[in-house]
């Protein structure tokens, strides 16, 4: 869990969500509105995997 807290790239796009709620808000497009969300879930699961990624690199060379 800590790899996760202490990532920057995870962090960034977990505070991503920031903006993605007031695009929301102010946008007068549902469809804009969904895109905006799924890009951001899109972002997080990218984050996500990069982690874990690297984290399991991290393994390989230890061993």
């Amino acid at each position: 869990m800590r790899k996760f807290l202490l990532n920057g790239a995870f962090i960034s796009a977990v505070l991503g969500f920031i903006p993605t709620i007031k695009r929301s808000q102010e946008s007068r497009s549902r469809w804009a509105t969904i895109a905006n969300w799924i890009l951001w879930g899109a972002t997080v699961a990218l984050a996500i995997a990069a982690v874990r990624d690297q984290a399991e690199e991290e393994r390989e060379l230890e061993a």
